[in-house]
């Protein structure tokens, strides 16, 4: 193991060849891709569909009920929000002609 590959262990806890790590060119995604669909599915579904029945979904600070969406105090009914969008690793919400970030 190289000195590169120690740095990576003691940031990761993992001890991955770096030939091994690649990004975007995965073979046969057609068998791995449906596994890891429906875990999201399984995971998410139950919590979503809670929403419809008055729930709070919760995706760290962000919230969301039927009627509305929340972040740091500030709340939104849905009819006020013209777009939702991820900028620069942030949730951006348009209202009013604003974003709010």
């Amino acid at each position: 193991m190289g000195e590169g590959d120690a740095g990576r262990e003691r940031r990761t806890g993992l001890r991955v060849p770096a030939a091994q790590l690649r990004c975007g060119d995965f073979d046969r995604p057609g068998e791995w891709w449906p596994g890891i669909r429906r875990a999201v599915v399984d995971a998410q579904v139950p919590r979503a569909l809670a929403v419809h029945q008055g729930a709070r979904l919760a995706f760290g600070p962000v919230w969301i009920t039927g009627d509305e969406v929340s972040c740091g105090g500030t709340a939104l009914r849905w009819a006020q929000i013209q777009q939702i969008e991820i900028l620069n690793g942030f949730v951006a919400v348009r209202a009013a002609g604003r974003w709010q970030v």
